[in-house]
């Protein structure tokens, strides 16, 4: 391979590690209006009159001839940088029509693992009584490379449309229940999922939904999100719920059934409207990439309790509701590369499911959570090898298989469903 060919698959594997780096992001439906879109034109011009009709394949290797071969590769591999960064771009990416084609198909069809895109998302829905945030995070995996680009872009704007049909068809009084909107808000994305993959052109997981109600008159969630991190007063805020949270960690709450606990939980949350919604604030903080909450404040039984024995409860009661989203827990990790000179993010997730809620302790569903957990970290900080190599994932694939297998009962059954980086 020569230099140049070789430079430009170095930037194509920041591009990925880029994009597993983003956040959640929320966008208006008045969307941002000072996108500075001119600066992008390079990108732009790959929106020719019949690039819709190419397949995603002649749309990939089209895009690396005009954006690598033709003498502007570094000021093209910093433009594809720049959009990445770019939270504008980003949270109009389904509003924009520019916006669109840059972040859904430039940029994660120009990148080396582009197969796979991890998409995070979502909508802020505003209504009389506060404003209702959707935020998803979802797996779309090309399996036929034939297929059209048009058909390509419909999978990510109906994606959105389906979100924004269900909330523009609610009430007020429907948008301000939590659990109806989140229910509904699986079960349709479920049902969407289901109907692409039907076709098998391309895989779609839907990982995670939550539906957020805040009454605090913010305009956007991107108003909690500052320079250098979170106001001093959402801190404050955050902290408060977490100590409200930490409430359910009753003495003895290890020896409870599942099905005892998640009837705890569900009565706590149902009888007191402060709690759930500080519930809802504090698992939204620790599903953010990075986690929104301070873990210098909170010992590692509080973060652990939080993060995998409350969220995994909480998904759990979800599933017994819907029986559509079985209940499941991830981590993921900064690892410095020197293939690309930069930190990293690895990551996997567990599916699990149980035969009899009603004899299976948390401290046991716990104990095999923790053990995967842990050995998790151990092997990414043991480990040798280049996180960009590779030969990192197809080893941390074979050991979290293990882990997994050697913690799997007749009780309790795992299933590997991501493990990236």
């Amino acid at each position: 391979m020569n230099i140049r060919l070789i430079g430009k698959y170095v930037i194509l594997g920041i591009i990925s590690l880029c994009i597993i780096l983003g956040v959640f992001n929320v966008v208006t439906k008045a969307g941002i209006n000072h996108i500075n879109i001119s600066k992008y034109d390079a990108l732009l011009k790959l929106k020719s009159d019949n690039y819709m009709q190419m397949t995603i394949e002649e749309f990939r290797s089209h895009a690396l001839d005009v954006l690598f071969e033709q003498g502007n590769e570094k000021q093209n591999q910093k433009l594809l940088l720049e959009a990445l960064g770019d939270e504008q771009l980003h949270a109009t990416r389904f509003t924009d029509a520019s916006a669109f084609f840059i972040r859904n198909v430039v940029v994660p069809l120009t990148g080396e693992n582009w197969k796979n895109e991890f998409l995070y998302g979502g909508v802020d829905h505003p209504f009389n009584k506060g404003n209702g945030v959707v935020e998803f995070r979802a797996v779309l995996t090309i399996k036929d490379t034939t297929m059209s680009i048009s058909d390509y872009q419909k999978i990510y704007s109906d994606l959105y449309e389906s979100i924004t049909e269900l909330l523009d068809s609610k009430s007020d009084k429907d948008l301000s229940n939590d659990v109806l909107i989140l229910n509904e808000l699986k079960s349709k994305l479920s049902k969407y999922a289901h109907e692409i993959n039907k076709a098998d052109k391309v895989s779609l997981i839907i990982n995670d939904c939550f539906y957020i109600i805040e009454y605090d008159n913010y305009n956007s969630i991107g108003d909690l999100m500052k320079k250098n991190g979170q106001s001093e007063r959402d801190s404050k805020k955050l902290a408060a719920d977490v100590n409200k949270v930490l409430f359910l960690a009753v003495d003895g709450y290890e020896s409870f059934t599942l099905a005892e606990y998640r009837a705890f939980i569900e009565n706590k949350l149902s009888s007191d409207s402060s709690l759930k919604s500080s519930k809802n604030r504090v698992m939204r903080a620790i599903n953010s990439i990075p986690t929104k909450l301070d873990t210098n404040i909170l010992t590692d039984s509080e973060l652990k309790f939080i993060s995998y024995t409350l969220s995994c409860s909480i998904a759990e009661t979800a599933y017994y509701v819907d029986k559509v989203t079985l209940p499941s827990f991830d981590d993921g990790f900064f690892v410095k590369s020197a293939l690309v000179g930069d930190l990293t993010y690895v990551e996997y997730s567990v599916q699990y499911t149980v035969k009899d809620e009603t004899r299976l302790t948390v401290g046991q569903r716990d104990k095999a959570i923790f053990s995967i957990v842990n050995g998790m970290k151990e092997f990414v900080k043991n480990t040798k090898l280049d996180p960009m190599d590779s030969a990192y994932i197809e080893e941390m694939k074979k050991e979290l298989n293990r882990l997994a297998e050697a913690n799997s009962s007749n009780d309790l059954a795992m299933e590997i469903i991501l493990c990236t980086n």
